[in-house]
């Protein structure tokens, strides 16, 4: 279930900048073809993005005043997860193992500092607080940042947020990120 790909997907959403963003009042959204709903928190809107294999939704959850922070939102179809029922993939979503593989698919270009279970509407996952590497050949501005990630798995596929803040401010930042994850509805069979 994650998988090398997860790498890569991780490694774009974290790198990715978005140049302009106009919020507007935080109305809810959905995705008609994958099923993924958000429900942004006060502040905050959702912006559809561009696409980025294997994403088949991507879309920024940011403030007015967030260029390359605040979230994204993007999911995967993972045909394999549909021969397993919800609380078979939570059953393995809540074994270490899992865990750890969520955390090894990243660990090539981040530092994670905090890597634990998440329960979200049902859903067991992950969620995961890094850094870009020092080492890491990226733009000095990655390094700058703090991410929060969540992962969640459903039968249909895989829903990957990705919070983002200078590192200064990500604790002031950390209760909002976490409503923008309390929001996200990832799409179930």
């Amino acid at each position: 279930m994650i998988s090398s790909r997860l790498q890569l997907a991780a490694l774009m959403l974290v790198s990715a900048h978005v140049t302009s963003f106009e919020a507007t009042a935080a109305e809810p959204w959905s995705d008609a073809d994958s099923g993924l709903r958000i429900k942004p928190p006060p502040g905050y809107a959702v912006q559809p993005m561009s696409l980025a294999a294997p994403f088949t939704v991507r879309v920024a959850v940011k403030q007015s005043g967030d260029r390359d922070t605040g979230c994204q939102v993007a999911f995967e179809p993972l045909p394999q997860n549909a021969r397993l029922s919800q609380a078979e993939i939570n059953r393995i979503a809540s074994e270490p193992n899992w865990r750890e593989r969520a955390r090894w698919s990243i660990a090539t270009f981040s530092d994670v500092s905090e890597e634990q279970p998440y329960l979200q509407s049902g859903i067991v996952g992950v969620s995961l607080i890094a850094e870009m590497k020092p080492t890491f050949a990226a733009p000095d501005r990655a390094k700058a940042l703090r991410n929060f990630m969540a992962i969640l798995e459903t039968p249909k596929g895989r829903t990957t947020v990705v919070c983002t803040a200078e590192k200064e401010q990500f604790e002031s930042r950390r209760a909002a990120f976490l409503d923008v994850v309390h929001g996200v509805e990832p799409p179930t069979l």
